[in-house]
């Protein structure tokens, strides 16, 4: 029972649901349409009273487009974005080619961060799940025993009931009321009040280094080709309507809530194409880093809609704070410093700093609250990593989540989520570190000429298609493959640890990948590609082989959770050689896939596979 602190409490949030999800940005919007595919009740707390207008991230990646085409939402996205085949890392002279990669979306998609929480929120209304706006958390409250852990948060004093975590949400009269929930997630952005109120520590280091962003309403054309020639960055954004909102220190997936176990970043994503070099006119030497045209074809206009985004890094600058309010005066003189031009620039829609705090969440749970997306890493905006990953976060948590809430979860599938999840966000920290050095070491006169031989070597290194790929396909997503686990043993012998399910020695080479798009023609069906297969949201198993009693145990034993499409002709791949079922997870990676020949022997281990995957059979 819900209790009202305030008679000013707007009532219109829901008193108790399965989970409450803080933030409304791309990551929270996801999960909560992730949850409610998987029949869970969610509402989706956010503090702001208004969509946000300001785009701070700007690109989607591909394998957050894939996550889009799994969904059946890609053509909406595609719709007003703008892809571009390839991206950079850390601003040098070549650029990664996506087009290269084992995909049927090898490019980037220029969408605007505003638009993609449009499309997300119009997902959400489409699946019932409620956004409610003007909501803070100020506290939370966890049971004690069992799954909920130790009582912590900023609340008043008591105890969430038995399962449950009681969340303190002031509403948009002001007055305080508390809500329940089954779980919380904290999609809160790097400041997040729900990390702070679960105790999860927040480590890392501080801001060091700064940039500079402004989207403009005019800009003058024929001086963007010298901007992009000393380092500066242009690229289009979309207009959105309405008054420009001054100067956004929120991270992009929510509110920023103040400062986060020290000096946070707040921005999270910031601009999501990364910061330009900029290069004074006064030390010898420095390099101006110009990006690959074939590859860039997409920003050399530069204007959409009537704004322009220049993003930049000031040698004489890069130490202001963040939070330091930045003036069109200043960026008009940083400009003409870094390029001898100001550009032209006039009518800013948005100005803002943003910093290269770096911090990665100590566990992306604690108890029933966990956490996605900036609210679990933030980092400096190199190569546009930050929300992409956050809409990655959202994908895997989604679907274990509710198979916890609806009790079908195999031991450890939850606790997967961090396991899985914690060193991508890792990796993503540590790369956009290494491509923040490279950045900036060209700004620092002691350095400015090995900096520079250092990125001539990059670049050449880039130049190499074995290179190129590796890092393109760390950089989008695509190479991201979870590690194998006892999902794929015999449950009977399988053991847990604190962390998850425990990592076994004997898999298939396809478990933890991602499931490749192919096209296939199942039993029955025209040809589909295999996305087209997962907008419901559930396990997908594929009959490469022809089981003429597989549709009927997967329907008798799993049908809720689980589809089986008996697969009569599909397109060949090397890597699938000799593969005779595969079970492809809600999020379109691998679980389990099986080269055994032998009929009985492999009825065996897929019996073995739904269980611990999909949970136990139905007791018919």
């Amino acid at each position: 029972m819900d209790t009202d602190v305030d008679a000013g409490v707007d009532a219109g949030v829901d008193a108790e649901v399965d989970v409450i999800v803080v933030g409304a940005g791309p990551t929270g919007l996801m999960l909560g349409t992730e949850l409610a595919l998987g029949g869970v009740r969610v509402q989706i707390l956010e503090r702001r009273t208004e969509a946000q207008r300001n785009s701070r991230a700007l690109t989607l990646h591909p394998r957050s487009v894939e996550l889009m085409d799994q969904r059946g939402l890609v053509e909406r996205f595609l719709a007003r974005g703008r892809p571009v085949p390839g991206w950079h890392y850390a601003r040098l002279d070549t650029w990664l080619d996506f087009s290269a990669l084992d995909t049927r979306h090898g490019y980037t998609l220029l969408h605007d961060q505003a638009r993609t929480e449009h499309l997300l929120t119009e997902r959400a209304r489409e699946l019932g799940v409620p956004v409610r706006r003007g909501y803070e958390v100020v506290g939370l409250r966890q049971d004690t025993g069992g799954d909920g852990g130790e009582d912590r948060g900023g609340g008043r004093d008591g105890r969430a009931a038995a399962g449950d975590v009681e969340v303190d949400v002031r509403g948009p009269g002001g007055g305080l009321r508390t809500v329940r929930a089954r779980y919380v997630v904290g999609c809160d952005g790097g400041r997040s009040a729900v990390r702070r109120a679960a105790g999860i520590a927040f480590p890392g280091t501080d801001e060091t280094l700064t940039g500079a962003l402004g989207d403009f309403a005019v800009v003058d054309p024929a001086a963007l080709d010298r901007a992009r020639a000393h380092g500066v960055l242009i690229a289009p954004v979309e207009a959105t309507e309405g008054p420009a909102e001054g100067p956004a220190d929120g991270p992009a997936d929510g509110p920023a809530e103040g400062p986060a176990d020290g000096p946070a970043d707040g921005r999270a994503d910031g601009p999501a194409e990364g910061p330009a070099v900029g290069r004074a006119d006064g030390p010898a030497g420095a390099p101006a880093h110009a990006r690959t045209d074939d590859l860039a074809g997409g920003l050399t206009d530069g204007r959409s809609g009537g704004l322009t985004r220049i993003v930049l890094i000031d040698p004489r600058r890069m130490r202001t704070p963040a939070a330091e309010p930045l003036t069109l005066e200043e960026f008009r003189t940083s400009l003409t410093e870094i390029c001898g031009t100001d550009c032209g620039v006039a009518q800013p829609r948005w100005l803002s700093r943003f910093g290269n705090a770096t911090r990665l969440a100590a566990s992306y749970r604690a108890g029933r609250v966990l956490l996605a997306g900036d609210a679990a890493h933030i980092h400096f905006p190199a190569a546009g990593q930050g929300l992409n990953t956050g809409l990655q976060d959202a994908m895997n948590l989604g679907w274990k989540l509710a198979a916890e809430i609806n009790g079908w979860a195999p031991p450890g599938l939850l606790d997967s989520y961090h396991t899985e999840r914690h060193p991508v966000g890792r990796a993503v920290t540590e790369n956009t570190e290494v491509q923040t050095l490279l950045m900036e070491l060209t700004l620092l006169p002691p350095y400015q000429r090995p900096a520079a031989a250092l990125r001539t070597l990059m670049t050449e290194l880039l130049g190499i298609e074995e290179v190129n790929r590796l890092l393109a396909d760390r950089i989008s997503a695509i190479d991201t493959a979870y590690p194998p686990t006892t999902a794929e043993a015999d449950t009977e012998t399988e053991t847990e640890t604190d962390t998850g399910p425990t990592p076994v020695p004997d898999h298939d080479p396809l478990t933890g990948r991602r499931m490749p798009d192919i096209a296939l023609t199942a039993a029955g069906s025209e040809a589909v590609r295999v996305y087209e297969l997962l907008p419901p949201g559930r396990f997908v198993l594929l009959d490469l082989a022809g089981d003429e009693r597989l549709r009927q145990t997967v329907t008798e034993g799993w049908g809720s959770r689980v589809t089986a499409h008996t697969v009569t002709h599909h397109e060949q791949r090397t890597d699938l050689d000799g593969v005779r079922e595969i079970l492809i997870r809600p999020d379109g990676h691998i679980a389990w896939a099986t080269r055994t020949p032998a009929l009985p022997d492999r009825r065996i281990e897929r019996h073995h596979a739904l269980t611990a995957w999909a949970g136990a059979p139905a007791r018919g």
